[in-house]
């Protein structure tokens, strides 16, 4: 079953709605298919280290 774009349309318009630099996405790193797709949508992958310090912290 190929995709019908609804995730992506949701994502950009989410995007767009706020004025901001940066956006950052927590993915549980055990999940390739789910960092594949946010990669496809520009987001990069990022060591814990290279987290800031107002970063979120997974619990």
């Amino acid at each position: 079953m190929a995709g019908t774009g609804r995730a992506q349309h949701i994502h950009d318009a989410l995007i767009q709605s706020v004025d901001v630099d940066f956006v950052t996405l927590l993915v549980d790193s055990t999940h390739s298919k789910v960092q594949a797709l946010y990669e496809k949508c520009g987001y990069e992958k990022r060591d814990e280290a290279q987290t800031t310090d107002d970063s979120p912290s997974a619990q």
